[in-house]
């Protein structure tokens, strides 16, 4: 189940690149790239937590950081 979990990260996190490449090239303003751009990385780097959370099932946040 955690390696059907991870594996779905994985796909999702591949996606985030393109469709936040193509938005951004859609935006008309400096705010709205920014925005667009500030969002996709939210996105990516939350998702990457989790990927890394996933990988080594820590029992505190501390514990994580360690490994």
């Amino acid at each position: 189940m955690i390696a059907l979990l991870k594996f779905m990260i994985v796909v999702v996190m591949t996606g985030i690149i393109p469709v936040t490449g193509i938005i951004y090239w859609g935006a008309t303003n400096l705010t709205g790239k920014a925005s667009i751009l500030s969002t996709g990385t939210l996105l990516y780097f939350s998702l990457a937590f989790c990927h890394s959370w996933l990988s080594v099932q820590p029992a505190s946040f501390r514990d994580w950081l360690k490994k």
